[in-house]
């Protein structure tokens, strides 16, 4: 979508608030998007669009090949965005398609940490990223992670299962979450 489309839909939405408020409806419908991060690590959709937004989420979905560094500042730029919150499928791996982007993965941690960002577990069997391993390293920095499907239709709903089966393998309990911050589930 573009900024401008972005803000038309922020109308309709607001519209859906208000008539559920008006019906006494205890229910809310956040507007937010997914941004990509370009090669420079600036986003796609610009800053005066994002700010209208309750949410936002980046993630790279092109020039997977950079070196360490040229990829991890990449990703450090975009987080360091004040208008994004979530970082989705963190490691860029689709199992037995792509590996992992060549990435500093602790810096990332380090600065998510820093500037409070979240990190997406992607549920989606494809992907799976964050992995166990790399859920216990977030989880040992005190970063909030979210749990998405990635649903492109309904049926994929039920992907949810394996995003919670593998927090559950990366060490996140209801112990663990409630000692550091909690992995939000949506």
């Amino acid at each position: 979508m573009t900024g401008k489309e972005l803000l038309e839909e922020k109308i309709l939405i607001d519209k859906i608030n208000a008539d559920l408020q008006t019906n006494n409806i205890d229910f809310v419908v956040y507007h937010g998007c997914e941004c990509n991060i370009l090669k420079n690590g600036l986003l796609d959709i610009e800053d005066k669009y994002l700010k209208e937004l309750d949410y936002v989420i980046v993630g790279i979905h092109s020039n997977f090949d950079l070196d360490n560094k040229s990829q991890t500042e990449r990703i450090i730029r975009a987080l360091e965005n004040p208008l994004v919150n979530i970082l989705a499928h963190p490691t860029g791996r689709l199992i037995n398609k792509r590996d992992e982007y060549n990435i500093d993965f602790d810096k990332i941690l380090a600065l998510s940490t820093k500037n409070n960002k979240i990190l997406e577990i992607n549920a989606s069997p494809f992907r799976l990223d964050l992995d166990r391993h790399n859920i216990a390293k977030a989880i040992s920095h005190n970063i909030t992670m979210i749990i998405n499907t990635d649903s492109h239709n309904i049926e994929q709903l039920d992907f949810m299962k394996y995003g919670v089966a593998e927090a559950r393998q990366g060490g996140a309990t209801k112990n663990s979450i409630l000692n550091t911050r909690p992995v939000i589930v949506f």
